[in-house]
């Protein structure tokens, strides 16, 4: 017997425990692979895929040359008043270099101050005698100077906590660092404070039930957490960027709450008819879950493009929008008519009277009509709303993440 949505979603109302159960299982498995696989699943580095010529070329140098480039962070210690020569900065400063060569070999290969003996004091210490930079060879490649960073940022705060000493780390593995933790916790911001918020408001005003508002925000959580869990997994195959995790929780909120949401309000409506409660999450998955599975397969075949970029960040973004999608495609057809079959009518629960009554599709339904009325009229109305957002794009300026994008804070 062929599978559909019709069916699927039968099947799931039907027996909604077992259903629920599994998708526990898997959210608990999720969790417990992000916990153990993820931070060795994501990486800052940016590097081909494929090995285009220029890398080839850059290969067969250091296979040739013997030599391999090694990242130098630059610790830059400056004083409010005198000069760094002064006895306590002095000894801060030598106690933080030792206490970096002692991060050991694997970590660092060489730490030079300006009052190690046989140092150029010109070439580390400012003419006004109240800056001195400290050079610090990191070991290994590029991703293990990242891997290294936070242990020297550690060291260089507790310099940076010596009354009237200000310490500063310089360097790519630094700021790389440094912008893994602001864009993490920007997104956070974003999605807890703004996105969230809007997303819950926007879900009360459609539905005007706390119930049916929370089944779309449900869905799209738990699609997230399954889709980071395989990332953790497949990560740990092949280590992507951590773009990753920023691309699942986007995408995930957008298509988790839009496809619940077509799929709840469809079954709202037949209830409001009379249709018995399986009957309506059968149509429901039959209408506006058919949709839901149209819309998955175009959006995954459209992200498939992006795995043409031969850079792990395009990968790494593609699989992320890939996962997150066919997870939330899955919740609304499995998990949301289990959900429904189990609450039944009383998701219509904390019903927000001073909203008034949905009358959606009559709504809807009235402004439908008026378009079809004035095709023309609303298509020069969508055009110009399209071209006056994008407007702001013709003064856009691209550029490489760098220090520069990063904050005053940061600094």
């Amino acid at each position: 017997m062929a599978l559909s949505t019709r069916r699927i979603a039968r099947s799931a109302a039907e027996r909604p425990r077992r259903m629920l159960a599994l998708w526990a299982a898997l959210v608990v498995a999720a969790i417990a692979l992000t916990g153990a696989l993820l931070p060795t699943a994501t990486t800052t580095d940016v590097r081909f895929i494929r090995t285009p010529e220029a890398q080839k070329g850059y290969d067969l140098l250091e296979q040739r040359l013997g030599t391999q480039d090694h990242a130098v962070e630059t610790i830059v210690v400056s004083v409010e008043d005198g000069t760094v020569d002064a006895p306590a900065v002095r000894a801060a400063v030598v106690g933080t270099a030792d206490a970096v060569r002692a991060l050991g070999p694997e970590r660092v290969l060489a730490v030079q101050t300006a009052f190690d003996p046989g140092a150029v004091r010109d070439q580390l210490v400012a003419a006004d005698g109240r800056t001195t930079i400290v050079p610090v060879v990191m070991a290994g490649d590029a991703n293990d100077a990242v891997d290294a960073a936070p242990a020297l940022l550690a060291l260089v705060r507790s310099l940076d906590a010596t009354p009237g000493v200000r310490a500063q780390v310089a360097g790519r593995a630094a700021a790389s660092v440094d912008s893994q933790r602001i864009s993490e916790r920007d997104l956070q911001r974003g999605e807890l404070m703004i996105g969230m918020p809007i997303a819950l408001l926007i879900l009360l005003l459609v539905f005007r039930t706390v119930g049916a508002m929370l089944l779309p925000l449900g869905t799209a959580i738990v699609s997230i957490v399954v889709a980071i869990g395989a990332t953790a997994l497949i990560g740990n195959a092949y280590q992507l960027s951590f773009f990753v995790t920023n691309m699942i929780t986007m995408m995930g909120l957008a298509v988790g709450i839009d496809y619940a949401l077509f799929v709840v309000s469809r079954y709202r409506e037949e209830r409001a008819r009379g249709v018995p409660q399986l009957d309506a999450i059968e149509r429901a998955a039959a209408t506006s879950g058919r949709a839901v599975v149209f819309s998955g397969i175009t959006v995954v075949v459209a992200l498939v493009g992006l795995l043409i970029v031969p850079t792990n960040i395009y990968l790494s973004l593609a699989l992320g929008a890939i996962l997150v999608v066919l997870a939330a495609v899955a919740a609304s057809m499995t998990l949301l008519p289990a959900l429904l079959g189990l609450m039944g009518d009383r998701i219509e629960w904390g019903r927000l009277r001073f909203l008034g009554r949905t009358e959606t599709e009559g709504r809807w339904a009235a402004i439908v009509d008026a378009v079809m009325r004035r095709p023309w009229v609303a298509l020069a109305a969508t055009v110009g709303l399209l071209v006056a957002a994008a407007v702001p794009y013709a003064g856009v300026e691209t550029g490489a993440n760098g220090v520069a994008s990063l904050p005053a804070s940061a600094a």
